[in-house]
């Protein structure tokens, strides 16, 4: 019965748009983790090339973790020098960075890894990305699929 509920919850987390399938994991951890945690299960941090698959991850992300306060999943983009490239070599031709992001805000100029904000605490940065520092561990998790 227990493996039952969790293949439904995981179905109920799993959604289509005709080209991509993403997965939202109710775990928080770093950039690299993410990464390695998303690589294990033969999937990647994904790559985000349209406003629709944007919406569609961030509608998934609402949908499995309801409720309130501002919250933050990991994309599969990265800075890389002055440009920003997405975790399959690819510079981003579509992105969504909130108002005045990204800014490389701390100091000592390490917020090499993008997220995308969500939750009712999200405000006016609902579904869009902010730079942040890659060794943030408080950052929920969503893997792409390989087609």
């Amino acid at each position: 019965m227990a493996l039952l509920l969790l293949l439904a919850a995981l179905i109920s987390a799993t959604g289509s748009n005709n080209v991509e399938n993403y997965v939202i994991h109710r775990k928080t951890m770093t950039w690299n983790q993410a990464k390695e945690f998303c690589e294990r299960r033969e999937t990647f941090l994904p790559v985000i090339k349209s406003e629709k698959e944007n919406e569609l991850i961030y509608q998934m992300a609402m949908k499995a973790m309801p409720g309130g306060g501002l919250r933050r999943l990991w994309i599969g983009l990265r800075r890389n020098g002055c440009s920003w490239t997405w975790i399959n070599g690819t510079q981003a031709t579509y992105t969504k960075w909130a108002a005045n992001q990204p800014d490389n805000w701390r100091q000592d100029g390490d917020e090499d890894c993008a997220h995308m904000w969500f939750g009712s605490g999200a405000g006016s940065h609902d579904r869009h990305w902010n730079d942040i520092v890659c060794s943030r561990a408080d950052v929920y998790v969503v893997c792409q699929r390989y087609f």
